[in-house]
């Protein structure tokens, strides 16, 4: 491997791994564009190698919660309930809009 490309993507990782955890943002984006302007990378391999990252930090997060209590799932559970009421309701009174005669 070469020298660069491991500090690059040191670089990258540390980059992201501080936007994420300062700013919430997701690493796709720091690490896609160093991936491809410093690394010329492909801009789909880029943003796949980004969101793998990200999938894979999510899961250890979510594991550390759990692990250690802090994972409310019953919350969860009540907020989909909700989010699934609201959004039939919702299609339903775009149904009747839809099918009213003017």
């Amino acid at each position: 491997m070469n020298l660069t490309i491991l500090i690059v993507t040191m670089i990258a990782g540390l980059g992201a791994g501080i936007a994420t955890g300062l700013a919430g943002l997701s690493a796709a984006a720091v690490i896609t564009p160093m991936l491809v302007t410093l690394l010329g990378f492909n801009a789909y391999e880029a943003v796949g190698i980004s969101l793998a990252s990200d999938v894979l930090a999510s899961a250890v997060s979510a594991f550390t919660y759990y692990k250690h209590k802090n994972l409310d799932t019953v919350s969860y559970t009540h907020l989909r309930a909700h989010e699934t009421g609201r959004n039939l309701v919702c299609r339903l009174l775009l149904e009747k809009k839809k099918n009213r005669k003017y």
